[in-house]
């Protein structure tokens, strides 16, 4: 999402944590008890009404109605039927007394006018509404049990009278009984779930989106944030283009909470943002001026993570506005929230005295206000980690140990891990080994167990990434008794501790893909998904037209952001949703490692960078050994200029040999030593950076520049996401295939026409096409796919290959495939990648004249598409780049391909020239049939490219095997 930052955020209010409205909904009027038909005037009055109501415009449709009323020209059936809605519109008004009022003087009118039915169901109706005033009032009073017993009446005389409207109105108003009450919030999420169920069948829009966001709130305390996230994110679409007003600002603050704590800081910014240019200029009540604090947490976070001066001085700003508004100074949850930032900032900048200064007042506030748990134990856990740099190791405990209580009131992972994770450091300050060593599982422990809630392999990768302190901390630990004795027993230790976390997601989304579970059905036509995919396209064929004032660009472009945020989300509930029964993706030791998937031409280099040093395993058949590195900022700066030269094939091999050289003394000459001389494959297990690195074309030291000798000319490379990835080699059963191989291959993409003319229809296709372009995507022609697939084909027996080309390589085709009947998938056609939104990175088929498919194969879409193929290529423009984050890797398309069930995928990573590539895949196939395996061949097809005017990196280096090799 962009949206501008339009307002002076020093100035204005924005969020924490909103959570929850009391949500109502609007009754529909029974029908005239004698059976009187309304006329058309009448019906379309009652329609006006209606509508207001269903815009949740309570007020505005009493006043309608009583000004009907006020008509000498209403009749008798219609005066009875809006007295019927004056009582529930009343309700919803939060105007109780006014709706009792009204009925019973309704139930008095129809007496007079001797209407015996409609006098039944005024007095029907008047004794829910006095249950329900009933319950509201006892609650309001501290008598929750009284509420409950009155909740239950009103809701059994609802049910006498089956009026479901009124049900949702008693449902959505109950469920606030049970939402702090540690016993009842399964009781909270039924009548929160019931509300929503009535409120979507009604189309009651916005009491569906009040009961939604009640129900992501149940999600959200029990720490299960995807789940969360899905129900605002539903709650906010509820809302459609009705977006201001507090209902809006809510959902859009609860959305940014949830993206803060899956760690996706980006998404998180530009929903606060959002929330904030919803704010009147006037606004000072709790939900605009709390926005400050998230906002203040988030720019806090950010400073954390990339070492800002700039994003701490905002957060602090943030918080010191909040704090300085009129009324805060009185105390609260919130404010507790603003002074434990304000804190935590001062303790990233080093200003420990000032960040104590802030802290002791405030725990002391915090006592006797008996505020919220959670933002108690945010204080304390700060006073242990000042006490702590202050070497005063008792007090930190005491802190610590009362946080720790803290969080088992709150049941937040966060503080668990924090509490745990201090402790430990104060033990392992004491030299209690042993004690830390516990204590830092536990922390560890408590993030795998918080993982577990969060569906989304991107929000997982994320949060993983975010939570890197503990492990790291640990993993020093180890490294320094390492030292001291047992070197052998911590390395592995290490080891295990690195996979634990490595490719976890991955791991985990692999096997939920591939459990021998039925393929899932596409979204029907009518559902929410494909309503909202036409949504979509509506939207992108209207930014494509131009004509946009800036305001309508920006509105238009925030609700396409919004569809791609609820779409992901509702793949990821399709695919990926939580079972409970599969147990976690565990790491597999190193003596598995050894016995299964290595031999003795074969090691393993694990990568694991770290703040302060990293760190390298050298593992082959025999030994394990660990060989410390640089810090993971020195590798960044050195690593940046080595892939500029590399995807610069105009920058001379001379200029670029020094660099290579230095990377290859800092990344593989330390293993050398532990490397025999049979060893000539290596199977390298990057992390963060180094994923974007093709380690085959370092070079070794040597005084001649002009033959400079390449990692590639002495070994064999293919990567993995982690070493027990591999493991699943080990237990492969021989598979029989019907095909050898299916080729796809799209040389030239037809567009006939351009959307500046002046027609208001175009294809989604060529809406696609110019919304890419735009972004800097270029759709040229690749003439050599021709050549490179007849190339492949003419390798193969007849009737064992499959080949679609030109008009009949379309995405109707290759969906339609069976693909687990091909040893081997060529795929020759672009790419495009898509940082923001990897599920909408794709790749580019011939488009359908039909306009049954847009051609753009889609990452959500290739999760319900299964593969056994041996190998992938996908001979296209970076197909192997995605986003990277710590721990998991690489989230691009290869990834995908591996959920799909392949054992092995060859991906490019910057853009292939076409000449070279068509080149590249020949020599790359004349090794792979006669036998070679795939690392082999593809050294093959390298070592061949630098005996020919391709010999620049550029043009063979981009070409990396992932998987099996």
């Amino acid at each position: 999402m962009r949206v501008k930052y339009s307002i002076a955020w020093k100035s204005r209010a924005w969020a924490f944590i909103a959570l929850i409205m009391v949500g109502f909904a609007l009754l529909l009027p029974p029908k005239d008890a004698r059976g009187v038909s309304l006329s058309e005037d009448e019906t379309a009055a009652l329609a006006t009404g209606k509508a207001l109501a269903e815009k949740g415009a309570y007020d505005e449709a009493v006043a309608y109605f009583r000004d009907r009323l006020s008509s000498a020209e209403i009749g008798r059936s219609e005066r009875a039927s809006i007295l019927h809605m004056l009582g529930y519109l009343l309700l919803y008004a939060e105007r109780a007394e006014e709706a009792i009022e009204n009925t019973q003087a309704a139930h008095d009118w129809a007496l007079r006018q001797r209407l015996s039915a409609e006098a039944a169901s005024f007095k029907a109706e008047l004794a829910v509404q006095q249950a329900l005033a009933q319950a509201l009032k006892l609650r309001s009073s501290g008598d929750i049990p009284g509420s409950n017993s009155k909740f239950e009446e009103a809701d059994r005389l609802t049910g006498k009278i089956k009026s479901p409207l009124y049900q949702l109105k008693i449902a959505s108003a109950w469920g606030v009984n049970y939402l702090n009450s540690k016993d009842g919030q399964t009781k909270y999420l039924d009548l929160s779930l019931r509300a929503l169920e009535l409120a979507d069948s009604l189309n009651y829009r916005v009491e569906a989106s009040r009961a939604a966001k009640k129900v992501g709130t149940y999600f959200a305390l029990k720490s299960d944030y995807s789940r969360a996230l899905s129900y605002y994110l539903k709650a906010l679409n509820y809302l459609g283009t009705r977006r201001e007003g507090q209902d809006a600002i809510k959902c859009v603050n609860n959305i940014a909470g949830m993206y803060l704590s899956l760690g996706d800081y980006v998404k998180a910014k530009d929903y606060l943002l959002e929330a904030a240019t919803r704010i009147p200029e006037s606004a000072t009540g709790i939900i605009e001026t709390s926005l400050l604090v998230n906002l203040g947490y988030l720019f806090g976070d950010l400073g954390k993570r990339s070492h800002s001066e700039d994003y701490r001085q905002r957060a602090l700003d943030c918080f010191a506005s909040y704090l300085n508004l009129k009324g805060v100074q009185g105390g609260g949850s919130l404010r507790l929230e603003a002074l434990a930032g304000m804190a935590g900032v001062y303790m990233d900048q080093g200003r420990l005295e000032e960040a104590r200064g802030i802290l002791v007042p405030a725990l002391e506030e915090a006592r006797k206000s008996k505020s919220s748990s959670l933002a108690t134990g945010k204080i304390l856990s700060l006073l242990g980690e000042a006490s702590l740099r202050t070497g005063a190791i008792p007090e930190a405990e005491r802190y610590y140990e009362e946080t720790r209580s803290m969080s088992r009131q709150t049941n937040s992972p966060l503080l668990m891990m924090s509490a745990a994770y201090g402790l430990g450091r104060c033990a392992e300050a004491r030299e209690n080994f042993d004690r830390a060593i516990d204590s830092y599982n536990i922390a560890l422990r408590i993030i795998g167990e918080g993982f577990s809630g969060i569906v989304s392999d991107i929000h997982r990768a994320e949060f993983i990434g975010r939570c890197r302190e503990p492990f790291q901390t640990l993993i020093q630990l180890y490294l320094r008794l390492s030292k001291k004795e047992n070197a052998g027993v911590y390395e592995r230790e290490i080891f295990r501790l690195s996979e634990y976390f490595r490719a976890r997601s991955f791991q985990e989304f692999q096997d939920r893909l591939t459990r021998d579970q039925p393929r899932q059905k596409p979204a029907s036509e009518d559902s929410e998904e494909a309503k909202l995919s036409q949504e979509r396209i509506g939207l992108l064929r209207t930014l494509s037209l131009g004509n946009l004032s800036r305001n309508e660009r920006e509105q238009i472009e925030t609700r396409i952001v919004q569809i791609d945020d609820l779409l992901d989300v509702a793949v990821f509930d399709r695919y990926g949703a939580r079972d409970h029964s599969a147990p976690s993706s565990m790491p597999v030791p190193v003596h598995l490692l050894q016995s299964r998937v290595l031999d003795d031409r074969t090691a393993i280099l694990e990568y694991v960078l770290g703040d302060t040093k990293s760190m390298l395993f050298c593992i082959s058949r025999n030994s394990l050994h660990l060989i410390e590195l640089p810090p993971a900022r020195d590798l960044d700066d050195a690593l940046t200029g080595f892939l500029s030269f590399l995807e610069d094939p105009s920058i001379p091999v001379a200029k670029g040999l020094p660099a290579a050289q230095r990377l290859y003394r800092t990344l593989l000459a330390p293993a050398e030593p532990f490397l025999s001389n049979r060893v000539d494959r290596l199977i390298i297990v990057p992390d963060g950076i180094l994923f974007r690195l093709p380690f085959e074309a370092l070079a070794l030291p040597t005084p001649n520049t002009a033959t400079p000798i390449y990692v590639n000319n002495r070994f064999a490379i293919s990567y993995a996401p982690s070493a027990s990835s591999l493991d699943s080699a080990g237990k492969t059963q021989e598979t029989h295939f019907a095909k050898d191989a299916l080729a796809f291959g799209v040389s030239r993409y037809p567009r006939s026409f351009s959307l500046n003319g002046e027609s208001t229809h175009f294809s989604s296709s060529a809406i696609l096409d110019d919304l890419y372009g735009r972004s800097g995507f270029a759709i040229e022609p690749i003439p050599r796919v021709r050549d490179e697939i007849a190339d492949l084909a003419r390798r193969l027996a007849p009737g064992k290959i499959d080949v679609y080309q030109g008009q009949k390589a379309t995405e109707s085709a290759l969906k339609s495939l069976d693909l687990g009947s091909y040893r081997l998938i060529h795929l020759a056609c672009h790419a495009f990648s898509d940082d923001s939104y990897p599920l909408r990175s794709a790749l580019l088929l011939t488009p359908e004249a039909d306009d049954q498919e847009d051609g753009y194969l889609q990452v959500s879409e290739m999760y319900n598409m299964r593969t056994n193929a041996d190998l992938v290529v996908l001979s296209a423009c970076q197909t192997g780049k995605g986003t990277i984050v710590m721990n998991e890797g690489n989230l691009g398309l290869p990834r995908v391909f591996f959920y799909m069930g392949a054992k092995s995928v060859l991906s490019s990573l910057w853009p292939i020239n076409d000449k070279s590539g068509a080149v590249f895949m020949r020599n790359f196939y004349d090794a792979y049939f006669h036998g070679e395996g795939k690392a082999e061949a593809l050294r093959t097809a390298k070592k061949a490219m630098g005996e020919t005017r391709f010999a620049h990196p550029f043009f063979w280096a981009s070409y990396v095997l992932t998987g099996g090799f």
